[in-house]
């Protein structure tokens, strides 16, 4: 005794991908991959903007000095 008869078979309908999520779902993963990197860089270079920024304005006399004495020797 057949559990599924013939006439009640479910018959699985091959669907091939279309062109836009076989070429350019990969381009917008990789689209999307690049601008999350850049906008990591980003943030890491506005971090480091204001460490520099801080460091900068806490010892501001004596590395004002130091790169004023750089450019002064570089150019000797």
């Amino acid at each position: 005794m057949k559990i599924w008869p013939e006439r009640t078979k479910i018959r699985l309908k091959v669907r091939y991908p279309d062109k836009f999520s076989v070429f350019f779902c990969p381009i917008l993963f990789l689209l999307f991959c690049l601008l999350a990197f850049f906008a990591f860089l980003a943030f890491f270079a506005f971090l480091a903007f204001f460490v520099f920024l801080a460091f900068f304005l806490s010892c501001q006399k004596s590395l004002s000095m130091m790169l004023s004495g750089l450019f002064l020797f570089s150019f000797s």
